[in-house]
C-alpha cells in the first residue's frame, strides 16, 4: 500500500488587504479568483528564509488581477 504524505507548506503564510483612506473611510481591495469566482484578499507564502513582510513583497502580481467590478 502507498504511503501518503501530505503536501509541502511553506514556513510561513501571509494574507494581504490593500487599503486605502479616503477621507474618514478605509476602502479595501478583494481579488476574484478566476477558477472559482471567489472574492478573497491576496494570500501566499515564504520560502526558504523569508519573513513574513517580504512575502507579502514578493507575491507576484500575476497571481491577482486587478479590475474593478
Amino acid at each position: 500500500m502507498p504511503t501518503l504524505t501530505a503536501p509541502r507548506r511553506a514556513p510561513c503564510q501571509v494574507l494581504v488587504l490593500p487599503f486605502r483612506k479616503t477621507g474618514s473611510d478605509t476602502e479595501y481591495a478583494l481579488f476574484r479568483r478566476s477558477d472559482s469566482g471567489d472574492w478573497q484578499a491576496i494570500t501566499g507564502g515564504g520560502d526558504g528564509g523569508e519573513t513574513p513582510l517580504l512575502a507579502c513583497a514578493t507575491i507576484p502580481a500575476s497571481d491577482f488581477a486587478a479590475r474593478s467590478e
